[in-house]
């Protein structure tokens, strides 16, 4: 069983200067479940959290072919963008 920080490593809730790990690992589909529950936690802090959850699952899902899964959450992640303009990630 994975940790908890190691869960949120690979579901890429700490982006600061890498790609998480399900991109470099290619692990899409094994790590989709991790990355809808980073975002569920991410929703109850910053805006800035919610973009870095909702950014990683975008990624799974547009990795995974899961076309009609995106918009509303790229309507996610374009909102809390609007909560918290100029945020950059350095």
């Amino acid at each position: 069983m994975l940790s908890s920080q190691r869960r949120a490593l690979l579901a890429g809730s700490d982006r600061r200067h890498r790609p998480p790990l399900l991109e470099i690992a290619g692990e899409f589909n094994e790590r989709l479940g991790d990355a809808e529950r980073a975002l569920e936690v991410a929703r109850g802090l910053t805006p800035h959290e919610v973009m870095h959850g909702t950014h990683t699952l975008l990624t799974a899902r547009y990795h995974l072919g899961r076309w009609s899964e995106l918009e509303s959450i790229a309507e996610e992640h374009m909102a809390a963008l609007a909560k918290e303009p100029g945020i950059g990630c350095c």
